[in-house]
């Protein structure tokens, strides 16, 4: 399948200041959790997913930060869930060959399959834009689907990326699993040379030693104090569980997310 390539508005935002320190806003966890499953609450997870799915861009930070991070007090979540659907798509996509409209099709309905189990999970709608562009491009497919997906994945990736630059500590990104840390990484053609797992003023942190970029940026810090409590309530519940060793192999897309400015 050819390399899928377009222009997040996020990443084209923070390459423009190049990393440069700026005001970021940390998720209010407590409340988030307070309001996801409020059903009187406007921040209601399910509410919030009504308004997403519509691409309504009304949606402001608290609204998107409660959004992308109100999933992680949600009763399914679980922050290592290996999407089986994604599997399949990489597959296709790492294929040299055209693929038919059957196979698009099948990679739109297979990111969806994910969307209804989790509507705030990002790469969900960079795999349907994946399908829906090609299809819209070279079959005469409908132009609206790979737009809203596009514009879907930019408001969740400004979500994560309004929580931090990454460079300490104080401003890192914060994520819900360890595959978004990997998606932010790619979408600035970052690749970690190791991960490391940190606790630091009462918070967890993943650690990433890159490798040389055009940023001149050595090391990033994702705060993953999200993964780290949901594992210590499952391990207050079930206490020989052993949650999985993080690490590279963990959450990698299969295919690079690329960026080309003025695409």
């Amino acid at each position: 399948m050819r390399k899928v390539c377009f222009v997040s508005v996020v990443a084209l935002l923070l390459c423009g200041t190049a990393f440069a320190q700026q005001d970021f806003v940390a998720p209010d966890y407590d409340n988030i959790k307070k309001v996801a499953n409020d059903k009187k609450s406007p921040l209601n997870y399910d509410k919030l997913a009504k308004r997403f799915a519509k691409g309504d861009t009304t949606l402001w930070l608290e609204e998107l930060q409660s959004f992308y991070y109100g999933f992680a007090f949600r009763p399914n979540y679980s922050p290592y869930h290996d999407y089986k659907q994604f599997d399949t798509i990489q597959s296709i996509m790492r294929r040299d060959t055209m693929p038919s409209k059957g196979t698009l099709d099948k990679i739109v309905a297979l990111a969806d399959e994910v969307i209804e189990e989790c509507p705030s999970e990002p790469m969900a709608y960079f795999y349907k834009y994946a399908g829906a562009s090609v299809l819209a491009d070279d079959y005469g497919g409908d132009t609206l689907t790979p737009k809203l997906a596009r514009l879907q994945f930019n408001m969740l990736c400004y979500a994560i990326a309004s929580s931090g630059n990454g460079l300490d500590p104080m401003s890192a990104m914060h994520v819900v699993k360890v595959s978004h840390e990997y998606m932010m990484m790619d979408m600035f053609g970052f690749h970690p040379q190791s991960q490391s797992l940190s606790f630091l003023d009462g918070h967890s942190f993943d650690i990433m030693e890159l490798d040389s970029n055009e940023y001149d940026v050595d090391t990033l810090y994702f705060n993953i104090d999200c993964l780290i409590n949901s594992w210590s309530k499952l391990f207050s519940e079930e206490e020989d569980e052993v949650p999985p060793e993080p690490g590279l192999s963990d959450g990698r897309l299969g295919t690079q997310i690329a960026i080309e400015p003025g695409s």
